[in-house]
Formats: C-alpha cells, structure tokens, sequence
C-alpha cells in the first residue's frame, strides 16, 4: 500500500507547530523549510522540539526521536519511529515507518502533547512582478 499523497502548502508559506496540550500551552515552534523537524526528548540526538519542557515524564527512551516532521518538495508531512509513546494524526493512531501528510489545523499528538498544525502565508511586501 503506498503512502497517501502529500499535503500542498500554499507557495511563500510557513509551517508552525502550536502546543495545545502539554505544560507550556501556546508555545509555537518552526517547522523548517526544507528539512526535518524532530519531535522527542532530549537525548543522545538532538531534537527540535522537546517534550520534556510539556510533560512531566521521567521515563526513560532508548530512541528520543518520536516524530519527524517534514517540509519538503513533497510537501509537508510527518513519520513516527514507532517508539512507545504512541503518535495520532488527527486522534487516530499512526502506523511507524510511514509518512503521512499534513495540513494546517491538523491535530499531532506524541505521547501526552498535543499540537496544531498551523500554515502562514508569507506577506507580499511591495509590489511584486
């Protein structure tokens, strides 16, 4: 079964992650353009956004990247590990090793936090020919 197509981000837009659930509610974190984000806890690789600053969990991980989110060519989309914290697309559970597309408002969820997908149009400036 192949994977289901990317999300199309609107060209000149910007992808953000808002914590809706977790101990800093409201906190936004970039999605990088043309890379990966990584979603996990502090540990031997490092990680983008770390979930040890919204969630009071000492437990211990042999892998501290959970999600990695992408903004590519491809669009913008998100795979999971497979690590036990569990990762929902959406309050739907998602399969390891696949990627999957997202959009702005999309719900992600990793372990106890919950984040909003969020897409921002850039704004012209100027006049643009």
């Amino acid at each position: 079964m192949s994977s289901p197509a990317p999300a199309v981000i609107p060209g000149a837009a910007k992808a953000k992650l808002q914590v809706l659930r977790g101990i800093r509610a409201g906190r936004t974190y970039g999605i990088k353009e043309g890379g990966v984000t990584y979603i996990g806890r502090q540990g031997a690789a490092p990680v983008d956004v770390n979930l040890n600053d919204h969630e009071q969990s000492k437990v211990p991980v042999k892998q501290n990247r959970f999600v990695l989110v992408y903004f590519d060519k491809a669009g913008l989309g998100l795979a999971f590990t497979g690590e036990p914290v569990g990762a929902f697309l959406n309050r739907a559970p998602i399969a390891p090793g696949k990627r999957f597309p997202l959009k702005g408002d999309d719900l992600v969820q990793v372990g106890n936090v919950v984040f909003q997908v969020k897409v921002i149009a850039k704004k012209r400036t100027g006049v643009q020919k």
